[in-house]
């Protein structure tokens, strides 16, 4: 499998998980969380741009990320080379 499949089937994966999280936040949007700019971005061959996006929008809005989320974000930041300091900021749910 070339790595922009592979790329492009884990962006899908983040965003499954993520939509249903992101839209049952109770959390205040101060940036809203767009997973179809993230999608958009991955797409267009600016995944670490859309990654560290999201990343930002998520520590923004304070969105408790669990173990199976923070997981695939992990997996996707080394996938396209993202650094993990994005990834290291967000916090975790309990």
């Amino acid at each position: 499998m070339n790595i922009h499949k592979k790329i492009d089937q884990e962006a899908d994966l983040l965003i499954g998980l993520l939509r249903d999280r992101v839209g049952s936040s109770s959390a205040i949007e101060v940036a809203p969380v767009d997973l179809d700019s993230f999608r958009e971005m991955v797409a267009a061959n600016e995944s670490i741009l859309g990654f560290e996006t999201l990343c930002e929008q998520l520590c923004e809005n304070e969105m408790a990320i669990d173990d199976e989320i923070f997981q695939r974000l992990t997996t996707f930041c080394r996938l396209v080379g993202a650094d993990y300091v994005y990834v290291s900021r967000l916090g975790r749910a309990s």
